[in-house]
């Protein structure tokens, strides 16, 4: 079938709680090929408890450059706090009217950070009149806007 399958390990999760696990594929140099971030209970009752992870002030930066294709926002975002950040979402706004610059084609969204873990975004769009902000949110995360 073209792949091989290996056993590396078998997670044995507690009998109470909800439960994060963050799985990284790294090649022989230690570079990052695949990354999977799960949240589990053994019941679906239980993962009510992310309800009550406390709120996140995930801060970032960003530049804007421009590229043969287009305008393009390369930025960082990083969770200072002791908690996980729970469905980071950016999204790409006109700083004036606040409504969405579409269409906008993120690298990755949707994702999860680690305490005291960063993480590198791009976002391309087509060329606008429009001054882009982006709008940052999530789970728990403290509602922001980067400028």
């Amino acid at each position: 079938n073209g792949g091989d399958c290996t056993d590396a390990f078998t997670l044995d999760f507690p009998a109470n709680g909800a439960h994060f696990v963050n799985l990284e594929l790294r090649d022989h140099a230690g570079k990052l090929l695949s990354r999977n971030f799960y949240w589990h209970a053994r019941d679906e009752h239980q993962l009510q408890q992310l309800n009550a992870l406390p709120q996140v002030a995930v801060k970032g930066k960003w530049h804007l450059k421009h590229s043969a294709n287009g305008p393009v926002i390369e930025g960082r975002i990083t969770n200072g706090a002791k908690t996980p950040a729970i469905q980071v979402r950016l999204t790409l706004r006109d700083r004036k009217s606040g409504a969405r610059i579409l269409p906008a084609y993120y690298d990755d969204n949707y994702y999860c950070l680690l305490p005291g873990e960063s993480r590198n975004f791009k976002i391309e769009f087509r060329s606008t009149e429009q001054k882009p902000e982006i709008g940052l949110d999530g789970w728990n995360i403290e509602p922001s806007t980067l400028r």
